[in-house]
């Protein structure tokens, strides 16, 4: 009995007979193939190799990651100090601004102008355990700085983060945290 070949049927046997003649033609198929597999494990190799390196690289990373942070912060401090005391330098002392490696600095003005007060009372407030709002005041007008004792009690109130306060009867204390 003849079996009845719908349309559908017919597409099905011609798209393999097409199919088979297309692996014919593909006789390099073989290569393409043998090309694809040296590549994909000379690639394997040399990603154990990398991690291998990355590996061996990873502590020196680490090491200059911190090296570049403390430098930021030591500098940062270098410029808040320079904006505190640079006014009072001399021209001598003013020349070896420019041999600071990696440091740009216009003036002590300058430095002085861009730096916040939270940061100077920070500097001021690091050299000693604890000091009088009364007396930072004093020592900030001592260094040229024309703040008042609101603005202090500001910037040390905004920065909770940074600054302890402590009331002693009617005075206030303040120290780094």
């Amino acid at each position: 009995m003849v079996k009845n070949c719908s349309k559908h049927d017919t597409r099905n046997v011609l798209t393999k007979v097409v199919s088979l003649l297309d692996d014919a033609r593909m006789a390099g198929f073989v290569e393409l193939h043998e090309a694809l597999e040296k590549q994909y494990e000379g690639d394997k190799q040399r990603i154990a190799q990398l991690n291998a390196e990355l590996a061996q690289l990873r502590p020196a990373f680490v090491r200059y990651r911190e090296l570049s942070e403390e430098q930021a912060r030591v500098q940062e401090r270098w410029r808040v100090l320079l904006g505190i005391i640079g006014y009072l330098f001399n021209k001598e002392q003013l020349r070896d601004l420019d041999m600071v490696p990696g440091v740009a600095v216009e003036s002590p003005s300058d430095e002085r102008k861009k730096t916040p007060l939270w940061k100077v009372l920070r500097e001021i407030a690091r050299q000693d355990t604890e000091m009088r709002i009364l007396e930072l005041e004093a020592g900030l007008k001592q260094y040229g700085f024309d703040v008042s004792r609101q603005a202090i009690e500001s910037a040390i109130d905004t920065h909770k983060d940074i600054f302890r306060s402590v009331r002693k009867g009617r005075e206030r204390f303040v120290s780094l945290k």
